[in-house]
């Protein structure tokens, strides 16, 4: 089910008596997680009726017969089940799960991973009450998404200052979540336009030096601002890691890919079938006139094994910028052997 939907259901009062939260991407999980435990139930009813347990520290026998005991004075028992990842023989609550407590509202909340979807408990969450499954978040996916966030909150942003903040948050949401509150108090309004200074003033990320910057420099060929960019990086590589880089490259070399493959002739084309910002599906096709079919197909070789070379596979290099400069200079000069 939808986060959204999940959320708003709550707050209409329409309960599940049971709630599955798991996946890979730990913030929506304890958001879910945090709004139940703060909603449901008024606070000076939860001393009685509400109960957290840990899935390292509790067992299924437990948490079953805390969700079979009555509520005292509120119209639920509350019984959550924080880092279930942990708790042993989860299984096992198939057999409460076939006649749940109607006046008690258990809460299974596993992040980091996914329960596995063969499991009865996963059947049944989906069938007769509420599971949710938060999949990690791709690299690629990221700037899209980010996109979506801020305009869920009132602010409006192009692609290329949702790939700035990309640059600065990663793919932890926690992190955009606090970034996106300092913007909102900051501004202190609605319905804005957020543009790349106030990106770098509020977040910190350098419009000169980003992964943005270093993806258009290696398209239009100027190897000359592409090494600059790589060597800030270099100086701050947990600000700025090895294997996102790369990867902001390979999308860049995809989304040409794409154009020469999909027949994409126009600008309006590339921005509806690629779904990029016209600003963005502009330059893309500029592009056209620096690499061919032929040499995306051979930048996606070598991005390939740029990305294997900086997790260790078969590389000559204990530097991952080594890796870097080394596929830069070889996408910029068209040098494939």
């Amino acid at each position: 089910m939808d986060f959204e939907k999940i959320k708003k259901d709550i707050q209409n009062q329409q309960f599940s008596n049971f709630y599955l939260l798991h996946g890979e991407e730990p913030y929506f999980v304890d958001q879910l997680t945090h709004f139940i435990e703060h909603t449901i139930l008024q606070t000076d009813e939860r001393d009685f009726n509400q109960i957290v347990l840990y899935g390292a520290d509790t067992t299924v026998q437990r948490v079953i017969e805390e969700a079979r005991q009555f509520p005292f004075g509120a119209p639920y028992r509350v019984v959550i089940v924080k880092e279930a990842q942990d708790l042993s023989n989860i299984e096992q609550l198939k057999i409460y799960l076939e006649n749940p407590n109607p006046q008690a509202i258990l809460v299974i909340s596993a992040k980091g991973e996914k329960i596995d979807g063969r499991l009865a408990i996963v059947q049944i969450a989906k069938k007769k009450f509420v599971e949710f499954y938060s999949p990690k978040i791709k690299d690629y996916q990221m700037p899209a998404f980010i996109q979506e966030y801020l305009k869920s909150h009132g602010i409006l942003a192009d692609k290329h200052v949702c790939d700035m903040i990309y640059e600065g948050v990663g793919t932890e949401l926690s992190i955009l979540a606090n970034e996106v509150r300092k913007i909102q108090l900051y501004f202190g309004k609605e319905n804005f336009q957020l543009k790349a200074e106030d990106v770098e003033k509020l977040i910190g990320v350098n419009r000169e030096f980003n992964a943005f910057e270093l993806s258009n420099a290696v398209m239009q060929k100027n190897f000359e601002k592409a090494a600059r960019i790589v060597h800030f990086f270099k100086k701050n590589p947990k600000q700025h890691p090895a294997i996102p880089i790369a990867a902001g490259i390979f999308n860049s070399f995809y989304q040409l890919y794409a154009v020469y493959m999909g027949n994409i002739q126009t600008e309006q084309q590339a921005a509806e079938v690629l779904k990029l910002h016209p600003y963005v599906a502009k330059n893309l096709m500029g592009y056209k006139r620096n690499f061919s079919l032929e040499d995306c197909e051979m930048a996606l070789l070598y991005c390939t094994r740029c990305d294997a070379r900086i997790k260790g596979v078969n590389s000559h290099s204990t530097d991952a910028f080594d890796e870097i400069f080394d596929l830069i200079y070889r996408l910029t000069h068209k040098y494939w052997w």
